[in-house]
């Protein structure tokens, strides 16, 4: 069933997120903060951060936003005064990159689009069931476009293979490493 995003659930996802982005090396307590710092960077105070559950217990998430709404920083920032300087650095580059690709996104969006900032599929099937729910839900209030930002770490070929055009690829040089190139890629899907 969708609803509206519990916070509640904030430190279940952190939980089952941990191994996915994690920084390798570092402690379990700062790859908590960590993978947080990601969650509330991608929280938007508006009704569209959603959630979809079986039998009680969460299977998808997925947050959206429009150009201008409002995402409380300061949850983000008390978590980084917790850390020490040398944690602050990869805190610090982590948001760095975050707030680089919503700006680049969010760049893109006219009057009736909108961004996904994150969409988490806890079971395999869940992530495609809750997008096309709540896609039917924007399409039905009058939204044209949903753009999206993603890169290599992710299966960007889904997005391929479900109807999203590429808008743009590119490298991120602070993330590339042993002549390996980090690369970014921003979609958009019309619905």
């Amino acid at each position: 069933m969708l609803r509206n995003f519990d916070e509640s659930n904030i430190p279940f996802l952190v939980e089952r997120l941990l191994p996915l982005w994690g920084i390798k090396g570092e402690s379990e307590d700062f790859n908590r903060l960590y993978v947080k710092m990601i969650l509330l960077s991608n929280m938007h105070e508006n009704q569209m951060q959603f959630e979809i559950s079986d039998k009680g217990k969460v299977k998808a998430i997925a947050f959206l936003a429009r150009k201008g709404d409002f995402c409380n920083y300061s949850r983000i920032e008390e978590i980084y005064k917790k850390l020490d300087e040398e944690k602050k650095t990869y805190f610090r580059n982590g948001k760095d990159y975050l707030f680089k690709m919503e700006e680049k996104t969010f760049s893109l969006l006219g009057e009736n689009d909108v961004k996904l900032c994150l969409f988490v599929s806890i079971e395999k099937g869940w992530g495609h069931r809750i997008l096309e729910e709540v896609f039917a839900l924007l399409k039905s209030k009058g939204i044209a476009n949903v753009y999206l930002w993603t890169d290599c770490e992710c299966n960007v070929q889904w997005y391929f293979d479900h109807d999203y055009f590429l808008v743009s690829e590119e490298e991120y040089p602070p993330f590339s490493r042993n002549g390996k190139k980090y690369m970014t890629y921003i979609f958009k899907k019309s619905l």
